[in-house]
């Protein structure tokens, strides 16, 4: 005889099991490539699923309470399973608020870097591309060091360098402009939300500043990863700056690499090394290190008599 299971010990198992899949799947899914309002909307659902779980768990059990019956299995599953999904819920909601609700980080709040080719790549769903002005009082709370980077270097080089530091971090170049004005966006590391980047350089052939802004492109709280990156950002462009070091003649070296100063000492020393070749030494028949004998002497030539005493007789 087949047990008689309550229809809600049978859904709620079914209903969580579901839920966790599609939850699972919106997050694999937008890794992939999926819209993120499409990715949301999976989430809503399967939080939803997870909440109809746990209240016909809550059901399954008061009725194996008064009634008995089978089922506990499945009331169990139910349980388990949208208490995870909550868990998880929870644990990203005290993260959180850990952070400012901020989204949207800049070296500079009074004229942070615009978006002009990322802006066409958000949709009506995104945040807005242009700065938010409340921002700028939270971000100087809790993010007061981040600040321009100003250096000794002409507009053109600083532009090189950011290029090559935004390559670097493996951000996806959208736009560059001669004029100093560097677009790109990046993904995060598990969900892959995009996050936007502007870098721009102002200045002259003496000097440049470089500004960031870094900016999610959905979500209120950003969990602080905009400010990380631009503290990376500006971090690694000042390593950069420190691998090479400019010459006389203007040209960039890398500063790794030991150079010796014209007229020092150990310069020295390694030009008379260079300079002045050393000299063979050669052992005698008993083996011991004596010099040569000069060039043109009877020993040079292989003789082994000993050299003529008599006095030289002088000349009529």
């Amino acid at each position: 005889m087949t047990e008689h299971l309550p229809a809600a010990c049978r859904w709620t198992s079914r209903l969580a099991v579901f839920s966790l899949v599609v939850f699972a799947a919106a997050a694999l899914l937008h890794r992939l490539g999926l819209p993120t309002p499409a990715a949301f909307n999976m989430v809503i659902m399967a939080y939803a699923g997870a909440s109809l779980a746990f209240v016909l768990a809550v059901a399954g059990t008061a009725s194996i309470w008064r009634h008995g019956g089978g089922g506990t299995s499945r009331v169990v599953v139910g349980f388990i399973i949208s208490m995870l999904m909550f868990g998880v819920a929870g644990i990203a909601g005290t993260l959180a608020s850990q952070f400012p609700v901020l989204n949207d980080v800049t070296t500079d709040t009074q004229s942070p870097p615009v978006f002009v080719e990322l802006a066409k790549l958000r949709g009506a769903a995104s945040n807005p591309s242009d700065y938010p002005k409340p921002f700028a009082a939270v971000q100087a709370k809790y993010y007061p060091d981040i600040k321009p980077l100003v250096i000794e270097r002409s507009v053109e080089e600083a532009q090189e360098i950011a290029m090559e530091t935004l390559r670097r971090q493996r951000f996806q170049i959208v736009h560059e402009d001669p004029s100093g004005v560097i677009e790109a966006f990046d993904r995060t590391m598990i969900l892959g939300f995009y996050d936007d980047i502007s870098v721009r350089i102002t200045g002259n052939e003496e000097r440049a500043r470089i500004d960031v802004r870094s900016a999610s492109r959905f979500g209120v709280s950003d969990f602080g990863h905009n400010a990380t990156r631009v503290r990376t950002l500006l971090k690694e462009m000042v390593a950069r700056l420190e691998e090479t070091v400019p010459t006389a003649e203007g040209e960039r070296v890398s500063s790794t690499s030991k150079i010796q100063k014209p007229g020092s000492k150990a310069e020295k020393e390694r030009s008379r090394k260079k300079e002045i070749p050393r000299k063979p030494q050669v052992r005698d028949r008993q083996g011991a290190l004596r010099e040569p004998a000069p060039k043109g002497s009877r020993q040079a030539e292989g003789g082994s008599q000993a050299p003529d005493k008599r006095p030289a007789q002088s000349r009529e």
